[in-house]
This record gives C-alpha cells, sequence and structure tokens, in this order.
C-alpha cells in the first residue's frame, strides 16, 4: 500500500469515527531532522572528530564536498 492510499484510508476512517483528520505525510518531516541535529549537538561530541552518520552526508552533499569513498573507478571493458 502507498503512503497516499494508506493516507486516505486515514482520512476516511477519522471522518467515520468524528476523530480530526491525521497530518499529511511528510508534513513535520523538517522538524523532526533539525530536532535530530540539535540532539546531535547537544550529546557533545568531541571536537576533533569527523562527524559521521546520515545528516553529516547529507549537509556534505548541500555543501558540494565530495568524499573518498564516492570516487568510482572505471570498469575493466572501459566503459
Amino acid at each position: 500500500m502507498s503512503i497516499t492510499a494508506q493516507y486516505s484510508l486515514d482520512l476516511y476512517r477519522a471522518a467515520q469515527h468524528g476523530d480530526p483528520h491525521p497530518p499529511a505525510p511528510g508534513r513535520h518531516d523538517w522538524r523532526v531532522i533539525a530536532e535530530l541535529r540539535d540532539a546531535a549537538r547537544a550529546s557533545g561530541a568531541p571536537a576533533g572528530r569527523r562527524p559521521r552518520g546520515l545528516l553529516a552526508r547529507l549537509r556534505g552533499r548541500a555543501s558540494g564536498s565530495s568524499d573518498s569513498s564516492s570516487s568510482h573507478s572505471s570498469s575493466p571493458s572501459g566503459v
């Protein structure tokens, strides 16, 4: 079942029971990411340590920096 189908079903069920509508999928994603970032900053990682994890990788992509693990070698066929 897709996210859209699940959300439609949730809307229908909420209407049938007189409950408030659930939030749309993805509505709070940026808030969750900000809270994860703030929690990581508050954890106090050592100053000299390179940041790791999903947020660090996303931050690196946004800034345009390349990672050494992302370099690809050419295939043996030369294609």
